[in-house]
């Protein structure tokens, strides 16, 4: 996952993480994939967000990234994004 911002001394309000996740069930099971969170809205941190640990199972609504970028106006918002395989598919996750 990307580092995480100090809400009070980053240059903007929102921010976004991405993390490279892998599906452990479902139709795309063994699947890697790039998924982008929120770590703070208004300076506030996202607090499921703090308790995520490296290698940690955690359940996920997803969305394609493209999709909920678009209908939720989530392109200007800073991405921190440290995932370096370019090609992974995107998606939004909600925690």
């Amino acid at each position: 996952m990307s580092q995480l911002p100090d809400p009070e001394s980053a240059d903007y309000a929102d921010a976004l993480v991405t993390a490279e996740a892998q599906f452990l069930e479902g139709p795309f099971k063994g699947e890697k994939t790039k998924l982008y969170v929120f770590a703070m809205k208004n300076r506030k941190m996202n607090p499921k967000l703090l308790t995520v640990k490296e290698g940690q199972t955690v359940r996920v609504r997803l969305n394609p990234w493209a999709a909920a970028r678009d209908a939720n106006s989530l392109g200007s918002i800073m991405r921190l994004d440290e995932v370096e395989d370019l090609l992974l598919p995107e998606h939004w996750a909600v925690l």
